[in-house]
């Protein structure tokens, strides 16, 4: 009955104690009857300082994992909301973050944000783009993907962008080696 309560609420295991007792009194034995009963119950102070750090603790990990609960909900809020709409991206932007966690606005800077958002709308002629690139791609074959990959690499060097045009060849190698279940083959080098 009573370890179900810390030492914390010893008032609490006394006051149930001696509910339980008065339960019982009076209490007969052969040759004895027990007509009252007191309960004293004692804790020690490094007992009860031990129990209270361990309480606070537990409350501090409650309140750490209602702060990640909240984050994850914000995060949830930001993928489905806002990023099909920029006015919801700007509203996103206005909640606090929480105090609890350090740098745990995944707004961070509230114009990038907004300007992420906008940059990513599906009417934009980019979105729609990269839309037609992917049903594309997933029409092509492993090795037609490679092709397309060196033929847009070469084309973002022309452009002054070989990092970039490296970057795709690479996503598309590893998208065709996915295909292949294993890691694709060597991209040409130009």
């Amino acid at each position: 009955m009573t370890c179900q309560h810390s030492v914390v609420r010893w008032r609490v295991v006394r006051q149930l104690l001696a509910a339980r007792l008065s339960e019982l009194v009076p209490f007969s034995l052969p040759g004895a009857e027990l007509r009252e009963a007191t309960v004293v119950v004692h804790v020690a102070s490094e007992h009860l300082d031990a129990g209270l750090q361990i309480e606070h603790a537990r409350h501090e990990l409650e309140l750490d994992e209602l702060a990640h609960r909240q984050v994850r909900a914000r995060m949830r809020f930001l993928r489905e909301e806002c990023l099909r709409d920029p006015a919801s991206a700007e509203l996103f932007t206005l909640l606090p973050p929480s105090p609890r966690l350090a740098d745990s606005s995944p707004a961070g800077d509230p114009d990038r944000l907004v300007n992420l958002v906008r940059n990513w709308q599906p009417t934009r002629g980019w979105v729609r783009a990269a839309e037609v690139l992917i049903e594309f791609g997933n029409k092509l074959t492993s090795e037609q993907l490679l092709m397309l990959g060196t033929v847009g690499r070469q084309v973002m060097e022309s452009f002054s962008e070989a990092e970039r045009g490296q970057q795709f060849a690479e996503a598309l190698k590893s998208e065709a080696g996915r295909m292949n279940g294993a890691g694709g083959e060597p991209l040409p080098q130009t």
